[in-house]
């Protein structure tokens, strides 16, 4: 027993210094758009929220996991629609305000499909972050295969979760987040794989999966009954 004391006291440490910091949250994600080829344009809905008591000087990113040959995609942020070609940009948020982060997408007459995520960190600050997935013409389960690199089942559930680490052996803390952003529980899966979730109010929540690094690895919806 003692020898894992020092690797769960870093990973606490870690995952409580992350935790605290990760004050930005996109807001709702994962977003499913459903794309008619014929119309110039579709657009999946979502915002970012500074939760800090401060304004927070922001950078999103871009990243076309995938997208059919002949589509193009944009993002909206609070200020401004930019063009397809632009991957990036800055923008500042007040204390408590939210704003817009929209992905377009443009299938010119072309039947298929995109998957989107938009980062967005706050600059200088790099453990305050958070992603958006944007699915267009996804089906859901191809889009949970992606989305959840580890896997919590049953869910939905009452009571348990159990942990399926799949290549990440080294996960070490599962945080719970209501839909509003707040952080409502944290787990420790360095010495059990089953999660007491009993506590939580029904509803739907957002699991996010750290390693022993503190670092993210899979963010997953599950639904508490």
């Amino acid at each position: 027993m003692k020898k894992y004391l020092p690797v769960f006291l870093l990973s606490a440490t870690l995952f409580t210094t992350s935790t605290l910091s990760a004050q930005l949250v996109v807001d709702p994600t994962p977003v499913f758009t459903t794309v008619n080829e014929a119309i110039f344009e579709s657009v999946g809905y979502s915002f970012v929220i500074n939760n800090a008591d401060a304004a927070v000087e922001c950078e999103w990113e871009r990243n076309v996991v995938s997208i059919t040959d002949g589509w193009e995609s944009a993002v909206c942020d609070k200020n401004l629609c930019h063009s397809w070609p632009v991957s990036s940009a800055q923008f500042t948020l007040n204390a408590g305000e939210s704003g817009t982060l929209d992905v377009h997408v443009y299938p010119f007459n072309n039947p298929g499909g995109a998957i989107i995520e938009v980062s967005v960190t706050e600059i200088g600050n790099p453990d305050n972050t958070d992603t958006g997935i944007f699915y267009f013409n996804e089906t859901t389960s191809v889009a949970e295969r992606l989305r959840d690199v580890v896997k919590l089942y049953p869910n939905p559930t009452t009571d348990f979760l159990f942990v399926e680490k799949g290549d990440h052996d080294d996960i070490a803390e599962v945080a719970f987040f209501n839909l509003s952003g707040q952080h409502v529980l944290q787990l420790s899966v360095l010495q059990s794989q089953m999660l007491d979730i009993g506590r939580l109010p029904a509803g739907t929540y957002v699991a996010r999966l750290f390693n022993n690094n503190g670092e993210q690895v899979s963010s997953n919806v599950v639904m508490k009954q």
